[in-house]
């Protein structure tokens, strides 16, 4: 039975966690990566500066600017898991309630987890962007 739940409640622990995040995928965090998570690394586009800005001319033109890209490795090295003795009951003969209320609170703790790891490791490694 414990390896039938896992299998049918991962997928409802993962909906609610990406419900819960603050910082969502593609919308704080950057997915423009090459590779797949699930092999422990990717790699993501890391540009030197962002376009340039000038003042245009109408019979000149403007001119042309540059930038370059090179690829940084990620490693996707932090797993997390939830694995919980529900009130000292055998696996099968848990209330449903009683699993449907502490898959919601696996998921919320897991979006938090994220959420603070996320959080800490964007300030962390940081950079002030200052814009004139």
């Amino acid at each position: 039975m414990a390896h039938e739940a896992q299998v049918r409640y991962s997928d409802l622990v993962l909906a609610k966690m990406r419900a819960e995040n603050i910082l969502k995928d593609g919308v704080i965090f950057n997915n423009d990566y090459e590779g797949d998570p699930v092999a422990g690394a990717v790699k993501v586009p890391v540009r030197d500066d962002e376009v340039k800005v000038g003042d245009y001319d109408r019979s000149k033109g403007g001119d042309m600017s540059e930038s370059t890209t090179v690829y940084r490795t990620i490693l996707v090295n932090r797993e997390k898991y939830v694995n919980e003795l529900i009130d000292g009951y055998d696996a099968a003969s848990v209330p449903d309630n009683l699993v449907a209320d502490r898959l919601d609170s696996a998921g919320y703790s897991l979006a938090r987890t994220l959420d603070h790891v996320g959080g800490s490791t964007l300030i962390a490694q940081g950079s002030k962007l200052n814009i004139s």
